[in-house]
C-alpha cells in the first residue's frame, strides 16, 4: 500500500485544507504504519514542547569569542611558519640546483685557499686590534692628563655655546609687553 501523500502531510508543517485533513484521518484509521508515524511525531513534538531549549552558561559567548580569537591567531602563526619553511626550502633547492649545475666549473683548490686566506686576514686584524689596545693601556697614564684638560675644555666650551645660543634665542623671540603693539 502506498503511504504517499500521507507521510508527506504528516511530516509537513503546513496546515492541510478540510478535504485533505479528512482524507488523512480516514487513512490513519485504516493504516497501522501511518498511525504509528503520527503517534511518534506527536510524542516528539510534545517532548520538545515540554522541555525548553537548553541555555548556555553565563559568559559562553565571551569564552567562545576568546577561544576563536586564540584559534585564529594560532592558525595564522602556523600558516606563517609553513610559509617561512616553504620559502627557505625553495631557496635551498635553488641553491642546490645552482651548485650542481656549476660543480664542474668550480676550482676547489682555489676556493679552499681563499677560505684559509680569509681566516688568516681575520686573525691578523684581531692581532692588530689586541696590540693597539695594549699600547693604549700602556700609554694611558701619559694620556690621562691630556684627556682631562681637553675634555674639561671641550665641556666648558660646549656649555658656553649652549648658554650663548639660549640667550640669543630669548632676545630674538622676546615676547612684547602687554599693551605694546608690534608692527
Amino acid at each position: 500500500m502506498s503511504h504517499q501523500p500521507y507521510e508527506s502531510w504528516l511530516l509537513s508543517d503546513e496546515p492541510l485544507d478540510e478535504e485533505n485533513q479528512q482524507t488523512l484521518q480516514t487513512h490513519l484509521e485504516t493504516c497501522e504504519s501511518c498511525r504509528a508515524l503520527s503517534n511518534a511525531l506527536h510524542n516528539v513534538n510534545g517532548t520538545f514542547a515540554q522541555n525548553p531549549a537548553p541555555t548556555p552558561k553565563p559568559g559562553f559567548t565571551k569564552r567562545w569569542q576568546t577561544r576563536l580569537a586564540i584559534y585564529r591567531q594560532e592558525h595564522q602563526q602556523r600558516k606563517m611558519w609553513l610559509l617561512t619553511i616553504g620559502l627557505f626550502s625553495v631557496a635551498g633547492l635553488i641553491i642546490l640546483a645552482l651548485f650542481f649545475l656549476n660543480i664542474g666549473s668550480i676550482n676547489w683548490i682555489y676556493e679552499i685557499s681563499q677560505v684559509f686566506a680569509n681566516v688568516s686576514v681575520f686573525a691578523s686584524k684581531i692581532s692588530w686590534l689586541i696590540n693597539t689596545m695594549e699600547s693604549l693601556v700602556r700609554a694611558f697614564p701619559i694620556l690621562l692628563p691630556i684627556l682631562i684638560v681637553f675634555g674639561l675644555g671641550s665641556l666648558s666650551l660646549f656649555a658656553a655655546l649652549i648658554v650663548t645660543w639660549i640667550s640669543s634665542m630669548l632676545k630674538i623671540y622676546k615676547f612684547p609687553k602687554e599693551g605694546v603693539s608690534v608692527r
